[in-house]
């Protein structure tokens, strides 16, 4: 009897051991995860909490209003697993849908997003608000916002029923 009770302790320790934890990124943007392609974990180039400012461009092209000339000054705080994005409107920032910005990143990549509905006299909205952070050095990423608008209750042929705006520029690390 005690060669089945020591072989079933065993198999249940083996399928007990202990090894390292792995973060799930899209869960915790800012806990310490393994890094892509065996990087050290604490790179400087896979954090992105702290303020990033700058102006970007807008482009044109199929399916997006044109914005080819336009430019938009950013401004986005991430920690703790939340951002806020401001924008400058009349030289002042505004925060940019208050407490709905989430962020998921992955090494040198960071996904700052938001999905919101509601209602205006065009009848129920929903837009999707996204900005990818792509790491280009200690102090600076490249960041490329999409933002999308289903207008629902429009007709499909009316040219509000659904668009898109595309930026996309420089950030670097600001002053907190």
């Amino acid at each position: 009897m005690k060669p089945i009770l020591l072989l079933v302790l065993m198999a249940v320790l083996t399928g007990c051991k202990t090894g390292p934890t792995v973060t799930d990124p899209a869960l915790d943007a800012f806990a310490v995860a393994p890094a892509p392609g065996g990087r050290a974990a604490d790179d400087p180039m896979f954090r992105f909490d702290g303020g990033w400012e700058g102006t970007l461009a807008g482009h044109g092209g199929p399916d997006l209003v044109d914005g080819a000339g336009m430019q938009r000054a950013f401004r986005i705080e991430v920690g703790a697993g939340q951002a806020r994005v401001f924008q400058q409107l009349r030289g002042q920032w505004s925060e940019m849908k208050p407490g709905t910005f989430a962020v998921s990143a992955w090494g040198s990549q960071a996904v700052v997003y938001s999905l919101t509905s509601g209602q205006d006299d065009d009848g129920t909205w929903v837009e999707g608000s996204s900005f990818t952070l792509v790491r280009t050095s200690p102090d600076a990423v490249v960041a490329y916002w999409l933002r999308t608008v289903n207008n629902l209750d429009l007709p499909l042929e009316h040219p509000d029923h659904h668009f898109a705006w595309e930026f996309s520029g420089e950030m670097r690390k600001a002053g907190d």
